[in-house]
């Protein structure tokens, strides 16, 4: 949900620019100096992922690229505690959901506190032997080794929903519903509807359609290491550094990502430009 927040201005914000992305270091230079012109801690950085601790003491981030950028930025958003924006210089744009036109009239409002804020659902994932990891969008277990199909049972609460026989499963939070898990034919979840949707990946059983799943769910991942080895990514990146043990489980933390949106922002007028929908003209 939208909140407008009228708050003390930013003190010190971090920029995140993808140098791949044409004129996003001259995007990055031109805030960086508004900035400093109004006081602004600033600091940036060209490389990804981001150097350790780099968002440590930041009251934001803003991240100018595309979508993949700005996962990447998610979990040390997180464990820093920083809002979260971004300027799109890529294909889609769900989430930097700012314009490269209008962003230096824009950023000055931000740093002045004059902005709306979103808190978003969060994943987590977690093996018997590795570290968590979280994520914005996604958790993906699809086969690695062969064009085989895996044998995958879930479990909600201890409950057994089903065991698929697919070529991966998408666990997604409503943020991510319009990535992955839209391109299997899941379904578009509002970001305000707490919930998990589980969509397989080519399931052998057509009758096998996507299930929303409560936040408080938990989830548990089983399969047979003996006939496939999984891999498991989430935001599309393997955050367990070797092959996944299992059981996985999947749940949704206490922490939430903090966005920043500006005073226009619409979620539907977003859905419907970056999907091409046509307008209702009545």
């Amino acid at each position: 949900m939208l909140t407008s927040q009228v708050v003390n201005p930013l003190q010190t914000v971090a920029l995140v620019v993808n140098r791949q992305k044409s004129g996003a270091h001259e995007i990055g230079k031109q805030l960086m100096n508004l900035g400093r012109e109004r006081g602004v801690g600033m600091r940036m950085t060209l490389e990804h992922p981001l150097p350790q601790d780099f968002l440590k003491g930041c009251d934001a981030v803003c991240v100018i690229g595309g979508d993949g950028t700005f996962l990447g930025v998610v979990p040390q958003a997180v464990q820093f505690n920083v809002k979260v924006l971004g300027v799109n210089l890529g294909k889609l744009g769900f989430l930097v959901t700012f314009s490269p036109d209008g962003i230096a009239r824009e950023f000055v409002q931000i740093l002045s506190g004059d902005y709306e804020i979103e808190n978003r659902m969060l994943l987590e994932a977690s093996d018997p032997v590795q570290e968590r990891g979280i994520c914005l969008n996604d958790v993906v277990v699809k086969q690695t080794t062969s064009s085989r199909l895996m044998l995958l049972a879930v479990f909600a609460n201890g409950d057994l929903v089903n065991e698929f026989a697919c070529d991966g499963l998408i666990f997604s939070t409503p943020t991510g519903s319009t990535a992955y898990n839209l391109s299997a034919g899941g379904p578009i979840v509002h970001p305000d509807v707490q919930g998990i949707t589980l969509t397989p990946i080519c399931p052998h059983t057509l009758s096998n359609r996507s299930v929303i799943l409560s936040m408080d769910t938990e989830i548990e991942v089983r399969t047979d290491p003996e006939s496939c080895c999984p891999q498991v990514t989430l935001d599309g990146h393997l955050t367990f550094n070797e092959s996944v043990a299992f059981p996985l489980k999947i749940r949704v933390p206490q922490q939430r990502v903090t966005l920043i949106h500006g005073a226009d922002y619409s979620h539907f007028l977003t859905v419907r430009t970056k999907l091409q929908w046509k307008e209702n003209t009545l």
